[in-house]
């Protein structure tokens, strides 16, 4: 959870600005609740599961997998497609976050509940 202020910090550091009209709730619910359990679905219990299966993929630094990294790279650039490439590139180090949580506990509901935390900190921050 520690990570989540830096990455606003470093945000609000870089001069992303906040929205000043208030966001709807269908976005809020998206923001916060459908896309975190999609994406983790997809980036954590798809992608890396599956990169940690790859013999030459197993390689670790630390606490973080090669796996994790690599899903990491392509959760942050997937991002590019609906984010400023600076929004897309901080979403990074969360990422690394949500895949160590993944391995460490062995479930997706651990990165699920630090990336929508992540977002509705994001949200009650910036939107």
């Amino acid at each position: 959870m520690g990570i989540a202020p830096v990455s606003w910090w470093l945000m609000q550091a870089l001069g992303v600005a906040r929205r000043t009209e208030p966001l709807a709730i269908s976005p809020l619910l998206m923001i916060v609740i459908v896309n975190p359990v999609l994406e983790e679905i997809v980036f954590r219990g798809g992608v890396q599961d599956w990169l940690q299966g790859r013999r030459a993929l197993r390689h670790r630094w630390g606490p973080l997998s090669l796996a994790n990294v690599l899903t990491s790279l392509l959760f942050a650039s997937v991002h590019l497609l609906r984010q400023p490439p600076l929004w897309a590139a901080l979403t990074f180090l969360p990422s690394l976050i949500f895949g160590w949580a993944k391995e460490r506990h062995e479930t997706l509901l651990s990165p699920i509940v630090l990336h929508m935390s992540y977002n509705a900190g994001f949200i009650w921050l910036f939107a």
